[in-house]
């Protein structure tokens, strides 16, 4: 997946940044909620579903060196790990996770407008250095 706004720091941790990430109980509101997005003029929308989503993003961090996992590991003992571990149990149970590319202020206000008319909930922005949850 590319992501047009991906920051990497702190020496290997990798994230989309000036993206609003939402949680979304099943799959097809997530992909109602994807089109009335891109429907809305947001392009760079994806959304994850599932155990299968949480089995391939699990084994995809499998590659990193064990170096680049602990320190990974010591980097998210914050807010961050926080997020991540609650969108992995959110697809690990069967629920959806969208991430939208907002890197304005209007936009994530946008994108929030959108969301809190359809399905979604628990929604964060992910910023350059923070983890901000929105209303």
């Amino acid at each position: 997946m590319a992501m047009q706004d991906r920051r990497c720091v702190d020496e290997g941790k990798c994230y989309p940044t000036n993206h609003v990430a939402a949680v979304i109980d099943n799959r097809l509101d997530a992909e109602a909620d994807a089109e009335a997005l891109r429907s809305a003029g947001f392009v760079d929308v994806y959304w994850f579903h599932g155990v299968e989503a949480f089995v391939a993003i699990q084994a995809a961090s499998r590659y990193d060196g064990s170096f680049i996992r602990a320190l990974r590991w010591i980097c998210e003992l914050g807010d961050e790990g926080e997020v991540r571990e609650h969108l992995f149990d959110v697809l690990y149970s069967g629920g959806s996770v969208l991430i939208v590319n907002a890197a304005t202020p209007l936009q994530v206000r946008h994108v929030c407008n959108i969301l809190a008319l359809r399905h979604a909930h628990d929604l964060q922005r992910l910023g350059l250095l923070t983890v901000e949850h929105l209303p």
